[in-house]
């Protein structure tokens, strides 16, 4: 009875499984269709029980192939350089996709007496190609917002050299504009302090409140300086007021452990 109870559980999550797969399909969902497909023929996908999974990953490839296509299509007829980030990331999805299947193939088609047909293209020219579209677009974008005095325009170009740097490592002078925006687009803070506590506070503690690495400050875009340094034009001041400051003494608290 029990081993029964386990098998009916195990096919009911099976049926969950496939009709929730079929699901996705109908709602257009195809890359998750084909991400759960793989997923359960990984372990076995000549069981018999897999058979539905081998049909909507057929079903699912084909749609998903089709229109991916039929955006880039659309997206090259348009010739707009923005596009250039999507047409790149879509041939990437279409080669991804493929290479997702191959390690599974063959995969029957047992009441077909087939195997499943998967269409595979050869991608590596468009991405090469507009992945070279997409850089020196970027490029040329973050050159252009450099050419200005908005520290948000640099933080922008920024981002933008920095995805460059990702899809292209090293794309001429990539790594030197980033270093200069990230420069130009950062807030520079420096501190003053005011002593208001009618006592005079030690020079190795007042270097140490305003170590403001300890305090988890300063990101990306802000940093603060307790000593202003040279070649830095700061954007804003901040005044510190000490009115108390309270010092303990150390405790020291010492355990005896005798080892016999």
């Amino acid at each position: 009875m029990k081993k029964f109870s386990l098998l009916f559980a195990f096919l009911l999550l099976t049926s969950c499984g496939v009709k929730q797969t079929k699901s996705l399909l109908s709602s257009g969902n195809y890359d998750e269709v084909v991400n759960n497909s793989i997923s359960n023929l990984r372990s076995n996908k000549d069981k018999k029980g897999n058979q539905d999974y081998v049909y909507l990953l057929e079903e699912a490839f084909a749609k998903a192939k089709e229109r991916d296509l039929n955006t880039l299509n659309l997206l090259e007829k348009d010739k707009n350089p923005a596009n250039f980030e999507k047409i790149y990331n879509t041939y990437l999805s279409l080669n991804d996709r493929q290479e997702k299947i191959k390690p599974l193939l063959p995969l029957k088609l047992l009441n077909e007496g087939r195997n499943a047909i998967f269409p595979f293209e050869n991608y590596n020219n468009q991405i090469v190609d507009s992945r070279k579209e997409l850089s020196a677009y970027l490029y040329l974008k973050a050159e252009s917002l450099m050419t200005t005095s908005d520290k948000m325009n640099f933080r922008k170009a920024y981002d933008d050299l920095n995805y460059l740097n990702q899809i292209n490592p090293n794309y001429l002078k990539v790594l030197s504009l980033m270093n200069e925006a990230l420069s130009k687009g950062t807030d520079y803070v420096s501190v003053n302090t005011k002593n208001e506590t009618n006592m005079v506070i030690p020079i190795r503690l007042e270097n140490d409140l305003l170590d403001f690495s300890t305090y988890g400050l300063n990101n990306k875009w802000t940093v603060f300086h307790g000593t202003k340094q040279k070649g830095i034009n700061y954007d804003y001041t901040m005044v510190i007021s000490f009115r108390e400051i309270l010092i303990s003494p150390e405790q020291i608290k010492e355990r005896e452990f005798i080892k016999e």
